[in-house]
């Protein structure tokens, strides 16, 4: 095999295997946030599973720090488990995209092609969910999964750049 072929073959190991591993730590650490905090609060439900998978995709760092500001300063019911969910919503996505960015090991580009990769699947599964079986209106729903998905991808795409082992 020539060198051409080696590294193509790196690349696509590197992809699948990031892919992979970043995926499952996404949904795995999505899942737990979501039994701890909806545990807190109480409210678990199981129909609600996609939703506690996925969702932290379509939860910008902006939204979800504003929610635990609002929530610590203007006293709420079940303020911890909000606090806690929404520290799952910047740990989660966090976690995945260093985890991500580390494994793709055939550069920076690679990093965070992965990462919004892994934040894109997520949102438009959410989107194809609550257009098809729940009937949601579809410009709302634009804005609430699609668009967030992609500020998640490209924000936790950085700490996969900053953690690529690669240089560009």
């Amino acid at each position: 095999m020539d060198k051409i072929s080696l590294e193509r073959l790196a690349f696509k190991k590197g992809f699948y295997f990031a892919l992979g591993i970043g995926m499952a730590v996404f949904l795995g650490l999505n899942l737990l946030f979501a039994a701890i905090g909806h545990g807190i609060a109480d409210d678990f439900n199981i129909a609600n599973i996609l939703e506690y998978l996925l969702g932290p995709a379509t939860v910008a760092p902006y939204a979800a720090t504003s929610a635990m500001y609002n929530t610590l300063f203007l006293a709420s019911e079940n303020g911890g488990a909000i606090v806690f969910l929404n520290i799952g919503y910047l740990i989660s996505p966090t976690v995945a995209a260093i985890i991500t960015g580390w494994l793709s090991g055939a550069g920076k580009w690679l990093a965070i092609g992965t990462w919004f990769l892994i934040a894109g699947i997520c949102a438009v599964i959410l989107y194809v969910i609550n257009i098809a079986i729940l009937n949601y209106n579809v410009p709302e729903e634009i804005f609430k999964t699609l668009l967030p998905g992609i500020i998640v991808g490209i924000f936790y795409g950085i700490f996969a750049i900053l953690i690529n082992p690669e240089l560009l």
